[in-house]
């Protein structure tokens, strides 16, 4: 299965990643956690929501969530030794991995 990050599923919509971890708080969206704390959406959950909202939905390929997994846990490495702030760190792993996707295509 395949899980995006809020920042993923705003994309989508043209919204901020704070909206949609609202709407993952109050329970509109179905997510788990990741180890580092942060909300993961089923793809079938993202599909709906962004659907739902009029949006459309754009799965990302497996190789980008393969560069996704493991930009994240590199940085997710380093976040107790550099003291960085999770949110600080989820959105380098979405940056790095965009910008990743789009030197090398995917």
């Amino acid at each position: 299965m395949k899980y995006y990050t809020t920042t993923d599923v705003a994309s989508m919509l043209g919204l901020h990643k704070t909206t949609i971890k609202a709407a993952v708080e109050r329970g509109e969206i179905s997510a788990i956690k990741s180890p580092g704390g942060h909300a993961r959406i089923p793809e079938d959950a993202a599909r709906e929501y962004v659907e739902s909202k009029g949006g459309t939905f754009r799965p990302r390929s497996d190789r980008t969530d393969e560069l996704h997994r493991e930009v994240e846990k590199i940085l997710l490495g380093s976040t107790a030794l550099l003291g960085l702030d999770e949110e600080v760190v989820d959105e380098m792993v979405d940056a790095i991995t965009k910008r990743a996707v789009d030197i090398l295509g995917g």
